[in-house]
């Protein structure tokens, strides 16, 4: 039986502290340490797919250099004692530090996957990792390849010949394929001649759960959270801030350009990143966010972590045209601009701005009740039911 957002939650529901015999392994291969500030695709996955019955889970952080355990390991994650750093600038020679660290985590896992059941199979949510996928390939996995928030060979970025080829083996050799944005599955389409499955990324439940309004938001209060680095326009954002000097913006993040907040104007504030457990709370306090994305290639297959965050915390969202976004169709509270840089932006921001203070308090409620509602249908909950269907497709 194939399992379902509900059948999920009901079997979590009806046996809380009991596990059923499992008739499903998964190895989730990450995309990023779960340690790291910026919860992920892959974060949620391990959450969802390590509480669902029946399921039998290995969680594996990606190559990142050196690594020490933790002690008392968690249950269902692997972190190897050793990784080699990843420091080499030269692809051939990155590419065999890779090969290595793969030999090193196969004399872990060969005997961990021994005790899997029949029916197994490897999640791919890191290229780096592919000679680990592969190898579980022979050992009886199928392999699900997730491409999720970049075109290889298209970033700029001194490891971007590494991730072409090694997605390229990845894709070569995917039993399925699933990518987060339209964009993508057309890119996967033209690089290997597959079809993608198109699962965006969601939301977490929990997270809407907390997304109640602690009072009246201030309209002229704008926020950014995340990373700060070359997929974000800096000098857009610094010129929509100039544009708009009635408004404020709120940037949280751990990026050193916070400490470069001189050349910025006096509206902008650089804040600490905010954890995860609190977003919810500090989404509250407004009633827009900026996702000022620069013009990249890369960005265009890029399909937001936070767009469903901040629509299902009541927070409307002004980006530029994305392609991942302009695939969407229309969705409450999501405001395109009609191209990028800071012209654009500024504004659709006012211009959102100026409709949602005119609008009425019933207007106001529906919108945001709507907003809520687009949210609650893309939950991380029903993304992991799809990814499962595919995991258990037929032989």
């Amino acid at each position: 039986m194939l399992l379902t957002t509900q059948s999920i939650s009901d079997a979590r529901d009806c046996r809380q502290g009991m596990r059923l015999p499992a008739a499903l392994g998964i190895v989730l291969l990450a995309h990023t340490n779960f340690d790291s500030p910026f919860v992920v695709g892959s974060h949620h996955l391990r959450r969802i797919l390590g509480a669902t019955p029946g399921i039998q889970l290995l969680a594996i952080e990606p190559f990142s250099g050196w690594r020490v355990p933790r002690k008392g390991s968690e249950r269902g994650l692997l972190r190897p004692k050793l990784w080699l750093p990843l420091r080499a600038s030269a692809p051939a020679l990155r590419e065999r530090i890779l090969a290595v660290n793969s030999q090193l985590l196969r004399f872990s896992l060969r005997q961990v996957v021994r005790d899997f059941p029949a029916a197994r199979c490897v999640i791919l949510d890191n290229p780096y990792s592919v000679d680990v996928a592969l190898w579980l390939q022979t050992q009886g996995f199928r392999l699900i390849t997730r491409v999720t928030d970049w075109m290889p060979g298209q970033i700029p970025s001194p490891d971007r010949e590494t991730n072409f080829r090694m997605l390229r083996r990845a894709l070569a050799a995917a039993d399925r394929i699933i990518v987060t944005s339209r964009p993508l599955a057309r890119y996967v389409q033209l690089l290997s001649g597959k079809q993608a499955h198109v699962i965006t990324n969601g939301v977490d439940d929990r997270l809407l759960t907390q997304a109640v309004k602690p009072g009246p938001t201030k309209a002229n209060r704008v926020i950014y959270y995340g990373a700060f680095d070359k997929r974000i326009d800096a000098l857009a954002l610094r010129e929509v801030a100039r544009t708009l000097p009635e408004m404020h913006f709120d940037i949280f993040t751990p990026s050193a350009i916070a400490h470069q907040a001189e050349s910025w104007s006096n509206n902008v504030h650089f804040c600490p990143p905010v954890a995860y457990d609190a977003l919810a709370s500090v989404l509250g306090h407004y009633a827009f966010a900026l996702l000022p994305f620069s013009n990249l290639a890369s960005n265009h297959s890029r399909f937001p972590m936070k767009l469903f965050e901040l629509l299902g915390c009541g927070v409307q969202v002004v980006a530029p045209p994305l392609g991942s976004l302009v695939a969407c169709g229309p969705v409450p509270g999501l405001h395109l601009s009609p191209g990028f840089g800071s012209g654009p932006l500024a504004l659709t921001l006012r211009g959102a701005q100026n409709e949602w203070l005119q609008a009425g308090l019933g207007t106001r409620a529906d919108l945001q009740g709507a907003m809520r509602a687009r949210a609650r249908s893309e939950g991380w909950e029903s993304k992991v039911a799809q990814i499962l269907d595919l995991c258990r497709f037929p032989s």
